[in-house]
C-alpha cells in the first residue's frame, strides 16, 4: 500500500479524496507497461532492488513531471513482486565468520593478519563458491541488495487498478471511524464481507438502514481511536479493503481520516469503479476457528457446534451474528470470538444481550487485542478470556452455564431485509 510522500491525494478544509488514475487514459497504460516490462527485464538479468530502483529513476522519473506516481507505480509493482537474498549461507552468518578475528587489512602485509581478500577468498573455498559471489553476499540481507525473483504482474492495466486501491489502503492507516452501506447486496458477496471482517479481527456493529429494505451498513472502529495495537490494527483495516471492491452491488465507505493534521472525510465507493486485485475466493474461516472447532468437537462433550447462527436484532440499536450456535438436546447457546476489543464496547455489547434476549452468549475474548490502557478488566461469567490459545473447555463451561431453551431475539422473515440477514448467517461455511 501507499504511505507518507507516495501517498497522492487533494484536500480540501474538510474532506480528502484520493488522486486516483484513469485506468483507461492511454498515457498512464503507456506508462504502467512501461513498467511492468522495466521489472521483466529486471528478473531476467537478476537485478537487486536498489538497481530496479535506479533504473527506473533514469527512464521514467528523469523524462516525467509527476514523479510521484511513478514512484507510487513502482512501489505497487514493488509490493507484488518477489524478491529473495542470494547468499550461500545466511549472510549474517557470512560476517560472522569473517569479522570473528577482528578487522582485517585491506592488503595483505608478510607475516601479518590475513586482510579482508584472503579471509573472503578462504571461506569461498571453505563453502565451494566463487569469491565474488561471497563478497556480494556478504549484505544480501540489506533491503537494497535483495535480488528480483519474480514479477507476476500481467499488465499495465492491473498494475493502475492496484494502485488505486493502494490511495484508499493508505488513507485508511489513520481512520478514526469507517461507515460503510450496502445496497441491496447479494447474500454470498455481503457473507464474503463479512467474514473477512471477522478474519482481520476489526471491531464492528451492523446495522439495517431504517427504511432501505435489503440494506445495511457496516460500522467499523478506526487505528485512530485506540489507545494501543493501533499500528497493528491500522494495517488489519487497510489490508481488509480490498475485497469491499468485489461486491457487485452499490457500495459507500465513508471514513474520518486523519491527512495532514486534519480530521477530514473520505468518501468512496462503487461509481469509482475499483478493482480488487484478490483472488475472488469466497469467505474466509480464520485458522483460530478451525483450532477452537477441531478441539472443541474433539471434547466429545455432547454438544453440538454448528457455524451459521442466525442474526440478533438488539432492539433496533444493533445487530448480532454470532460465529457458532452450540446445542444440546433443546438448550443452546451462542459462541463469538472476539477481535480487537474496548472495555467499554464489550460493556456496552453485553448490556445490549442481556436487554433484548440475549443471554445465552459466550463472548471469547483475548489478553492481547485489548484496544485500551490500564490493567485486564474483571470479567463476567458469559465472557472467556485467552492468551494465545482459545481455552475450550472454559468455553464449554460458559456454555454450560448460560444455556437456554429459548433462541433469542432472531430476526423474523418478515422483509426483504429479514430475508437477506438470515440467508447471510445461516448457511455454512464453504
Amino acid at each position: 500500500m501507499l504511505t507518507g510522500p507516495l501517498l497522492r491525494a487533494r484536500g480540501t478544509r474538510d474532506s480528502v479524496r484520493p488522486g486516483f488514475l484513469d485506468p483507461e487514459d492511454p498515457r498512464r497504460l503507456e506508462l504502467a507497461d512501461r513498467l511492468v516490462a522495466l521489472a521483466g527485464e529486471a528478473v531476467a538479468r537478476g537485478d537487486t532492488r536498489g538497481a530496479f530502483e535506479a533504473l527506473v529513476e533514469e527512464v521514467l522519473v528523469a523524462d516525467r513531471v509527476d514523479h510521484k506516481v511513478v514512484r507510487g507505480l513502482r512501489r505497487v509493482l514493488e509490493d507484488a513482486s518477489e524478491f529473495a537474498t542470494d547468499a550461500p549461507i545466511p549472510p549474517s552468518e557470512i560476517r560472522a565468520r569473517l569479522f570473528a578475528g577482528g578487522p582485517a587489512p585491506r592488503t595483505s602485509v608478510p607475516g601479518g593478519p590475513p586482510s579482508a581478500a584472503d579471509r573472503i577468498a578462504a571461506l569461498a573455498a571453505e563453502l565451494d563458491c566463487p569469491a565474488a559471489h561471497l563478497a556480494r553476499a556478504l549484505f544480501a540481507d540489506l533491503k537494497d541488495n535483495q535480488v528480483l525473483r519474480a514479477c507476476p504482474v500481467a499488465s499495465g492495466r492491473w498494475l493502475l487498478d492496484r494502485y488505486n486501491v493502494a490511495l484508499v489502503q493508505g488513507l485508511l492507516l489513520d481512520a478514526l471511524e469507517v461507515e460503510i452501506r450496502l445496497d441491496r447486496p447479494k447474500p454470498e458477496r455481503a457473507r464474503q464481507l463479512f467474514r473477512a471482517i471477522r478474519f482481520h479481527q476489526l471491531m464492528h456493529r451492523l446495522e439495517p438502514v431504517p427504511q432501505t429494505p435489503g440494506s445495511f451498513r457496516i460500522l467499523l472502529d478506526g487505528p485512530a481511536s485506540l489507545f494501543r495495537l493501533s499500528t497493528r490494527y491500522g494495517m488489519a483495516l487497510a489490508r481488509f479493503f480490498p475485497v469491499v471492491p468485489l461486491l457487485d452491488t452499490p457500495w459507500t465507505l465513508n471514513a474520518r481520516v486523519a491527512w495532514r493534521r486534519l480530521h477530514r472525510s473520505l468518501v468512496v465507493g462503487s461509481a469509482d469503479r475499483l478493482r480488487s486485485h484478490l483472488p475472488d475466493v469466497g469467505t474466509w474461516v480464520s485458522r483460530e476457528e478451525q483450532e477452537f472447532e477441531a478441539r472443541f468437537r474433539a471434547l466429545d462433550s455432547g454438544w453440538a457446534l454448528e457455524r451459521g447462527a442466525a442474526v440478533l436484532d438488539l432492539g433496533g440499536e444493533a445487530l448480532w451474528a454470532p460465529d457458532w450456535v452450540v446445542r444440546r438436546g433443546d438448550r443452546e447457546a451462542l459462541v463469538e470470538i472476539v477481535g480487537v476489543w474496548r472495555k467499554a464496547w464489550l460493556s456496552r455489547r453485553l448490556d445490549l444481550l442481556a436487554r433484548h434476549g440475549a443471554r445465552n452468549a459466550v463472548l471469547v475474548v483475548s489478553r492481547a487485542l485489548v484496544g485500551d490502557k490500564g490493567e485486564f478488566p474483571d470479567l463476567p461469567g458469559a465472557v472467556v478470556a485467552f492468551r494465545r490459545v482459545v481455552p475450550v473447555k472454559d468455553v464449554l463451561a460458559a456454555v454450560e452455564r448460560v444455556a437456554a431453551p429459548a433462541p433469542g431475539a432472531r430476526i423474523r422473515n418478515s422483509g426483504e431485509a429479514s430475508g437477506l440477514l438470515d440467508t447471510l448467517w445461516t448457511e455454512t461455511e464453504p
